[in-house]
């Protein structure tokens, strides 16, 4: 009887020492990027036969914000750069928004929630002493 107990702490730690080791692995190779092989290799098994090449960052020149008293010509502002001009409004999604209000043939007319709600608090619905509740199916 023993000899199984100390089996199966003995199996329980080992497991415990892998699984600690595994991470520890993972941890010191997360931090790590790949050879070029291997990089290869990872991006055959994704089906990718040429890998893509990273992107270089190019840094921009350093703004001065020094004023220029020898020729001070005005250079295009870029403060627009990026954003969107306004364009004229979609006149006929603007009728057919206006027009949502208004009832439409064929669809039955919605019913009013808050009055729908005060239905509700004043009706209380108790189960039916013939009708089994989810937790009597059981």
């Amino acid at each position: 009887m023993w000899a199984s107990i100390e089996s199966r702490v003995e199996a329980e730690e080992s497991s415990k020492r892998d699984f600690e080791m595994k991470q520890k692995q993972k941890h010191q190779l997360a931090g790590k990027s790949l050879d070029e092989d291997q990089s290869v290799d990872v991006w055959n098994k994704l089906g990718i036969d040429a890998p893509i090449a990273p992107v270089k960052r190019e840094r921009p020149p350093p703004v001065s914000l020094e004023n220029n008293s020898e020729g001070e010509t005005e250079k295009p502002s870029n403060n627009n750069v990026g954003k969107l001009v306004p364009e004229a409004p979609d006149w006929e999604l603007v009728d057919k928004m206006a027009k949502l209000s208004e009832p439409v043939e064929g669809v039955p007319e919605a019913p009013d929630l808050e009055e729908l709600s005060s239905m509700d608090e004043g009706v209380e619905t108790e189960p039916e002493p013939t009708q089994a509740g989810w937790a009597d199916d059981w």
